[in-house]
Order: C-alpha cells, then sequence, then structure tokens
C-alpha cells in the first residue's frame, strides 16, 4: 500500500504537517508555506519565511529546482518585478532528505489507511492494537524527518549593488521545534536577519556611502513626488525648522541633490546688509545675522491617526458564532476567526443601518485589517432582532 502511494498524495501529507510551522514566526513577521507560485508570496516590507513545497528541494552547490523557484519568487511577484526583494528568506528540503522523509510519510499513511479500513480487513484487536502502534511510531519518525529534512536556507543577497542578486546558500540545523526559530537563530548570528540596529551599526553602515554626507550632516525628505521629481518636505540642517518626523518613510537624501532641488526651486536668500558697509543698497533694511543661509522649510508630517474604542459582551452564544466569519489562511490556518469588533456605518434606520465587522490583524502576520462582514444589521443576528 506505502509504496503504492501517488508522490502528490506523500507531499500532501508533508504539506498537512508543515502548515503548523506558520504558528511560530521566530524573528520574521510572517511564514509562508509551500506556495504554489510567486504571486502567493507578499511583497511587503517586513522580513518573511517562505518554506518551499517538498516537491522543489535543495542540493548543496547546485542549480537546483528549490534554487530556480527562490530566484523567480526574488525578482518577480507574478508579473511585477518585486520590490522588497531583501526581505524574504527560502527554506528548502534537502534533496537526500528528502527520501528518507518520503518513506517515513508512507509509513505512516500506509497505517493510517490499514486503521481506517479495519472494518473491511476484519482485524482482530490484537492486530488493532498492533497497527495503532506502528501508526504512532511512523507519525513521530515523521515528525522528526521534517526538521532534519528542511534545513536550506536560500538567502537573497547583492553585495554589489551593479550586479544581479545572488541565492546564497546557509545550512539550518538547531534544537527548537520551529523551522522559523531555528532559521531566525542562524540567519541573526550571521548578520542576515537582524531585528535591531545599535546607532554605531547604523553609522558605520551609512559611512559606506560617503555621497550622502556633507560636514558630517545628511540631508533628509518627507518622501518623493514622481510625479514632478522632487523631494517633499525636503530639509536640510542650516534650516531653521525641525527634520522630519522619522517615519518608515523617510529618506536619506544626497547634499547635492538636495541643494540643486533648492537652487532651482527657491528664490535667492536676501543679502544680509551691513549700515557700515558703504556696497549696500540705499535704504537697505539691515537683517538679523540668523537669517543667513536660512530658509523656511515646509515639513509635512504624518497625519495623526485618532483611535475609537469601545467594547460590549456578548453572552449569547448563538450570537457568537454568528460572529465566526471568513478570514485569510495567513490569520488563521482554519480560514474563519471571531469577528466581534464591528462598526455602525450610519446613525439612524435600525437594522436597516449597515455595519462592518472586522478583525485587526494589524500587529500579526498581514499586518492589515481584515473585513469578515458588511451590510444591513437584520443580516447580522443581534439582540434586537
Amino acid at each position: 500500500m506505502a509504496e503504492r502511494l501517488h508522490p502528490e498524495d506523500v507531499w500532501a501529507e508533508v504539506i498537512r504537517r508543515l502548515q503548523g510551522q506558520a504558528r511560530t514566526r521566530g524573528q520574521f513577521a510572517g511564514v509562508h508555506i509551500a506556495p504554489d507560485s510567486n504571486a502567493d508570496i507578499p511583497d511587503q516590507e517586513e522580513a518573511r519565511l517562505v518554506i518551499l513545497p517538498p516537491k522543489v528541494a535543495h542540493k548543496r552547490g547546485t542549480d537546483s529546482l528549490a534554487k530556480a523557484f527562490a530566484h523567480a519568487a526574488t525578482e518577480r511577484r507574478d508579473t511585477a518585478n518585486r520590490i522588497h526583494r531583501n526581505t524574504l528568506v527560502f527554506l528548502a528540503a534537502d534533496e537526500a532528505r528528502l527520501e528518507e522523509l518520503d518513506a517515513a510519510t508512507r509509513d505512516y499513511l500506509g497505517w493510517s489507511h490499514v486503521l481506517d479500513s479495519e472494518a473491511d480487513l476484519d482485524l482482530t484487536a490484537n492486530q488493532k492494537n498492533q497497527a495503532a502502534q506502528r501508526k504512532a511510531q511512523a507519525d513521530q519518525t515523521v515528525a522528526s524527518r521534517l526538521l532534519q529534512t528542511f534545513t536550506w536556507a536560500l538567502v537573497p543577497a547583492q553585495p554589489d549593488p551593479g550586479a544581479p542578486f545572488t541565492l546564497r546558500e546557509v545550512k539550518v540545523e538547531g534544537q527548537s521545534d520551529s523551522l522559523a526559530e531555528r532559521v531566525s537563530k542562524r540567519l541573526g548570528s550571521d548578520g542576515d536577519l537582524s531585528t535591531r540596529q545599535a546607532a554605531a551599526t547604523i553609522r558605520l553602515t551609512l559611512n559606506k556611502v560617503p555621497q550622502i554626507w556633507k560636514d558630517g550632516h545628511v540631508a533628509l525628505a518627507a518622501g518623493y513626488d514622481g510625479g514632478t521629481g522632487r523631494y517633499v518636505g525636503l530639509w536640510t540642517p542650516a534650516d531653521n525648522a525641525s527634520p522630519p518626523v522619522a517615519t518608515d518613510s523617510l529618506l536619506l537624501v544626497r547634499p547635492d541633490v538636495a541643494m540643486r532641488q533648492i537652487a532651482a526651486t527657491e528664490p535667492p536668500m536676501p543679502r544680509v546688509t551691513d549700515p557700515g558697509d558703504e556696497t549696500s543698497p540705499a535704504g537697505a533694511t539691515p537683517e538679523p545675522s540668523s537669517a543667513l543661509g536660512r530658509r523656511v522649510v515646509d515639513i509635512v508630517y504624518p497625519t495623526v491617526k485618532t483611535r475609537f474604542f469601545g467594547a460590549k459582551t456578548l453572552n449569547n452564544s448563538m450570537l457568537v458564532g454568528k460572529r465566526v466569519l471568513p478570514v485569510s489562511t495567513e490569520v488563521d490556518l482554519a480560514g474563519r476567526v471571531s469577528m466581534l469588533a464591528h462598526l455602525k456605518i450610519a446613525e439612524g434606520g435600525g437594522n436597516l443601518a449597515p455595519r462592518l465587522y472586522f478583525y485587526d490583524d494589524t500587529a500579526g502576520a498581514t499586518k492589515k485589517v481584515h473585513i469578515g462582514f458588511v451590510g444591513p444589521h437584520y443580516l447580522m443576528p443581534n439582540t434586537k432582532s
């Protein structure tokens, strides 16, 4: 029975077991299990671990199927160029160890089939107990070999900005039952993955790009307008305004680029006059010396976001159950989650007033708010209906 199983059936069982690895993310914002294509991998700023399906394994030093998949997924998402290429790490199965995992999985599925068919096979109580023991042993073997098989981390790297990126292979081992934690620990020790950076480390990195420095300072911008080709909220150390707020969109601007934009778009600074200077124009009004070389900067600060909080306790189990709504499997593997939080779209209208039920996963794997229901109040059972 076990030898006659189709490889797709064996891979499906391996992927089913890998799904449990998504619950523990280590230092990654998300763990994606066996994507069918590069379109299934988000293009976001946070670091993500992609555990490749068993059909694309890797062998040290070769152009494996796993490397080909990882290269394509790093380069593009579906038909669009991927923007955040350095936020992905791929974990692939070792080609040799995969054969051992395949054998153990077939053994497990075989004994599972025996137990499922006990009535047709007319098993005795003793035979049933033996089959259950063999299934339990095979289950443990599969769980152990799963961790021993997925050991190759493929890390995109581009030491030379002018050259194409490459995939560096890193052997990942450890004692943790979480693959994400094993990868996090190994890449963290190698310096490839970090959630915090000391100020001195950041300065050392910036020192490698000397063209952004001028007299020990840098120019900043709150954003960039691609339509006009101008930096928004451009700030230099000589400006009299405070620098832009440090956000994820804050930009470092080369001083020469900043000065060209300033010179091209702003009138010359008024000349500072001195009453005793014979070259000063007649009737010129002296200006304070602090104005020399200073300009007013209209810094664009991020809009302040306001949160509203409310709470209501539902003791009716029927009402609570009706609020278990569809959600992305990245949030919950079951594809459904309880959504008690909701918004009333408009005042009045009674049961016709729209309601919006949502799940806040902004601090979770997807960094999004998921909407499970939008519609009239009467379509969602409530205490007044």
